[in-house]
């Protein structure tokens, strides 16, 4: 038997903490509503991804914390504007049943996916949900969140009408990877509801150039969408868009993106006319156009990689089918090979072959991948610069 809901009231809102099942889970669910009998409109607010990061790239799990703290009186505010807001925590989030997000995440790009599109599946069945109430105006309904749940929002979004969604800070992994962007590109192109993208750009833990692709892919068929990006603070950082300095400059075009939804229809979703299929590389922008690059496959399914060299600066960048990133170091000389550490604990080594090929053998937690690398073009030499004397 599920536990009977808390409700509480707290700073002049009415708190209750739900749980619904989905999926085959036992899900938990937040209400933040003004007093009173309503109907108020409904937003969906959907969480981040729980797991901090260290400076050493260590991933800590908080996802077991609930999303809502009652007595924090900044929550209360949700209900100030006359909205009846739903916060479902996520599978294996704050009580609610699922897999573990941190091993969700260590499982890598496609895991991480997979969850996220079943948050998407949840959240749209809390928000049904919580349309049968007599206090809840289901004919007026938006839905926003931050980093996973701006992906979340977006794919569910992509399969449930909405009036309005806004999607900040968004991305599915840290760093300068496009986890998944692909697939999330083309399910904000199935959006016809107005879409607020919004992200500061002093966020370097989720670097704003992911959710720019998605937001390039998907207004090509849709107007109404829409990027805005702010210069954020000094000394703060941008991915923490709540910090009271962050919040300002993002506070006004958030509003009217949901006022304005509360004031519209639905939007049934549609196939846009075109799907992204392929990616390219993703390079740094300040990578010179004549740099030395060869590119290859690491076995039959992938990932394919890439390698530029710049003086003494390797980049390496990889792709498969739906995601794709880069990393920077600085090259070690081994006579005429090279190494470089992408990521920390993790080897690429570099050493020439004929015709002017590289074999890359790149090395993590004892494990060893190799694969031949051709110049992607007739300038490249035949092997890396040696080491100068």
């Amino acid at each position: 038997m599920a536990p009977p809901p808390l409700i509480l009231d707290r700073n002049g809102a009415v708190f209750e903490r739900h749980t619904y099942r989905h999926d085959g889970l036992e899900l938990v669910a937040w209400i933040i509503r003004p007093p009173g009998r309503g109907p108020f409109p409904l937003l969906v607010l959907n969480h981040g991804s729980g797991i901090e990061i260290g400076s050493d790239g260590a991933l800590t799990d908080v996802s077991s914390r609930y999303a809502v703290d009652p007595e924090n009186p900044a929550w209360a505010r949700l209900a100030a504007d006359g909205a009846f807001t739903l916060l479902p925590e996520g599978r294996g989030y704050g009580g609610s049943e699922g897999p573990s997000p941190l091993d969700a995440a260590r499982g890598g790009h496609g895991t991480t996916f997979d969850m996220l599109v079943g948050r998407a599946y949840d959240a749209n069945a809390a928000a049904a949900w919580a349309c049968i109430r007599s206090d809840v105006d289901g004919a007026h309904c938006a839905i926003a969140g931050a980093s996973h749940g701006g992906v979340v929002s977006l794919l569910a979004a992509a399969l449930r009408p909405y009036s309005a969604v806004v999607a900040q800070a968004t991305g599915a992994a840290y760093g300068r990877i496009e986890a998944s962007v692909r697939p999330i590109a083309n399910a904000a192109a199935r959006i016809t509801a107005p879409v607020l993208f919004q992200h500061m750009r002093t966020d370097t833990l989720v670097p704003p150039e992911g959710a720019r692709t998605i937001f390039d892919w998907s207004s090509r068929f849709r107007p109404l969408q829409r990027w805005r990006d702010y210069p954020g603070t000094p000394g703060i950082e941008g991915h923490n868009i709540y910090h009271p300095a962050n919040a300002r400059q993002i506070l006004p075009d958030y509003v009217e993106a949901i006022r304005a939804g509360f004031a519209s229809a639905p939007s049934e979703p549609e196939d846009p006319p075109e799907q992204w299929t392929a990616l390219d590389f993703l390079l740094p922008v300040t990578l010179r156009p004549d740099a030395q690059r060869w590119s290859g496959r690491f076995g039959d399914a992938g990932p394919d990689a890439m390698v530029a060299l710049d003086g003494e600066q390797v980049v390496y960048s990889w792709k498969d089918q739906n995601s794709r990133g880069f990393r920077e170091g600085t090259v070690t000389h081994h006579g005429d090979a090279l190494s470089v550490e992408p990521w920390p604990g993790v080897s690429l080594r570099l050493e020439p072959l004929p015709g002017d090929a590289l074999q890359a053998t790149y090395e993590w937690r004892g494990q060893k991948s190799v694969a031949r690398l051709d110049p992607t073009s007739g300038r490249h030499r035949v092997r890396p610069p040696a080491a100068q004397a």
